[in-house]
């Protein structure tokens, strides 16, 4: 007997295709430019970007900052088609149950039999039909459900997360822009008194006043504080640098910090840090592979149960019968699916004490990384005290020496050397007072409480709740 078949038409392969077609409806619009573009166009582009950023404000906000990275970072948008992944295959799970209903159409050429004047089988028949598969029961179908729930939530946590990594990165490019300009400008101020003190040194050598070493010490000291000014410069553009790539343009000449951050107690900072997105994240992983293992358990030994219906049309008809049709409840005990059953339960057991060792190990590191956190603030407070004083004390030693070589009481090498010594007190002083606000966002990150709305508030919105 041969048999041709015209065509099988699967309905139930739309539905995958309309959950194909959502996770490619909705890309953010920077990944779409970007995956359209060259990826290599940038190179091309830093004289354009210069032109652009000519017409910017010349004010930004740690919270526009924010804003602004948060819509072009590739980053967070890998993590967001990961969310939109994750809720496909939520979605599929529910396919367990659904039907699955296909027409069927086909040709046969056999030979002919023939009872009397009966025709039992014809030599040529035509037939259609259409078949219906609806499963019923389904025992590992909560626990599947559940784990597809828990992957979903995961990897919202996980976005949430990465925002946040986002929000600490921007803060500390864009504290590391303020750093790097008031060194610049400190270096700035030391050109100046340099060029100063040179200034009247040469003009006390021409009056005779004082020997040609003391001219030549002084232009020593305004070299050394343009060096500066250069490694100043370079240090102040690569922070520039820096802040495009992650916020998308050039800093204006004016940024703004929000109000120094209020820092929770111990005991907050300890609850908060229990709640960090990347734990909650790793909490409902091992949520998610415990329901994958139970899902695999149930489908080793529980029944299933399925609707099979078929309808079939031929012609010519077989005992004056074109239609035939059938419905019939089928039940499937599995007892020896060749070993892949066992496999695949000891597989789900593994994934299981794997996510377990994971969150286990993320505890350690989030402990340690809040104590070295709060270690931080501490000492960047105190230097930042303490630097403070040392400033003030350089100042009034310089004033002091400035006066005392004007009435040729000293040499100029002790101007030099006070100078040298404020200068690195101012230094010292602007890099500490950035050092505590970094590790006070640095704290707030490490505890899971940037707000990226207010950078100034010490604790984020919408805590969620223990799991």
């Amino acid at each position: 007997m041969v048999v041709v078949k015209f065509a099988r038409v699967a309905v139930g392969a739309a539905y995958f295709a309309l959950l194909a077609a959502s996770a490619c409806a909705a890309i953010p619009s920077y990944t779409s430019r970007q995956t359209a573009a060259d990826p290599f166009a940038l190179f091309s582009q830093p004289a354009a970007r210069g032109t652009e950023d000519t017409a910017q404000p010349e004010k930004m906000t740690l919270a526009r900052a924010f804003q602004l990275a948060f819509e072009r970072n590739e980053r967070v948008s890998i993590v967001q088609l990961g969310v939109r992944d994750a809720a496909i295959r939520s979605k599929d799970r529910w396919t367990e149950v659904e039907p699955t209903l296909n027409l069927i159409a086909g040709g046969i050429l056999q030979r002919e039999r023939l009872a009397g004047s009966v025709v039992l089988t014809p030599a040529e028949q035509v037939t259609a039909g259409a078949t219906l598969v609806q499963p019923l029961y389904r025992r590992d179908l909560s626990a599947s459900r559940a784990a597809g729930e828990s992957k979903y939530e995961s990897a919202n946590a996980s976005l949430k997360r990465q925002r946040e990594q986002l929000a600490r990165d921007v803060a500390e490019v864009f504290i590391d822009v303020l750093r790097t300009r008031k060194l610049l400008d400190v270096a700035r101020a030391a050109v100046g008194r340099a060029n100063t003190q040179h200034d009247f040194a040469a003009g006390r050598v021409k009056a005779g006043n004082a020997l040609r070493t003391a001219e030549l010490l002084a232009l020593v000291d305004l070299r050394r504080t343009e060096r500066q000014a250069v490694s100043a410069q370079r240090e102040a553009s690569s922070a520039d640098i820096a802040f495009r790539r992650l916020v998308g343009r050039a800093p204006p000449s004016e940024l703004e910090l929000p109000p120094t951050p209020s820092l929770p107690d111990p005991k907050q900072s300890l609850e908060m840090a229990k709640r960090r997105m990347d734990l909650i994240a790793l909490q409902l992983d091992v949520r998610g592979a415990q329901s994958e293992e139970a899902a695999a358990k149930e489908r080793r030994w529980w029944p299933q149960l399925d609707l099979d219906a078929s309808v079939l049309y031929g012609h010519p008809a077989l005992l004056n019968r074109s239609v035939n049709w059938s419905v019939a409840g089928v039940l499937t005990i599995p007892l020896f699916q060749a070993g892949h059953e066992i496999t695949d339960i000891a597989l789900r057991g593994n994934d299981t004490h794997i996510a377990t060792l994971e969150l286990q190990e993320q505890i350690k590191i989030v402990i340690e990384e809040v104590e070295l956190a709060a270690l931080q603030v501490s000492s960047a407070g105190e230097a930042a005290a303490l630097a403070e004083k040392e400033v003030d004390a350089a100042r009034e030693h310089y004033q002091l020496v400035d006066k005392q070589v004007r009435l040729g009481a000293i040499t100029f090498l002790e101007v030099t050397n006070a100078e040298a010594v404020l200068a690195e007190a101012e230094n010292a002083l602007e890099v500490a007072k950035m050092d505590r606000v970094r590790a006070i966002y640095d704290y707030l990150f490490a505890i899971g409480a940037i707000d990226l709305e207010n950078p100034s508030s010490g604790s984020s919105a919408q805590r969620p709740k223990d799991i």
